[in-house]
């Protein structure tokens, strides 16, 4: 259907323009503290802690939460169960710009605060 592509092809750059533009704030606020791929696919960005001993995401979600930063904590996604892995999951379909810049650099103090 004719339609159904060029929606598609909408959609695809609408998200890779965002996913870009979420990279260059992963890279302005979080480059010192975290590691990731850019994602050929999907909604989410996977970062890595550099921290040398890992810490649990599932609690720095919960400093996050009170500067209304939310990601999903890497700990859950893991076979083994694990006490901390300092991994988690990021969004960059819902944000706009301000949010991304603003949301990441909340992110990284918190990361830095511990």
């Amino acid at each position: 259907n004719p339609d159904n592509t060029a929606r598609l092809a909408n959609l695809v750059s609408t998200y890779r323009k965002k996913r870009d533009l979420f990279h260059h704030y992963l890279d302005k606020h979080l480059s010192r503290q975290a590691e990731w791929d850019i994602p050929s696919g999907g909604l989410f960005y996977w970062l890595r802690l550099k921290n040398k001993v890992p810490i649990d995401t599932r609690q720095l979600l919960i400093k996050a939460l009170e500067h209304n930063v939310a990601f999903t904590p890497g700990e859950p996604f893991f076979a083994d169960d694990v006490a901390a892995c300092g991994q988690f999951r990021l969004n960059f379909s819902l944000a706009n710009e301000h949010e991304m810049d603003t949301g990441l650099a909340a992110l990284a103090a918190c990361i830095s605060n511990g």
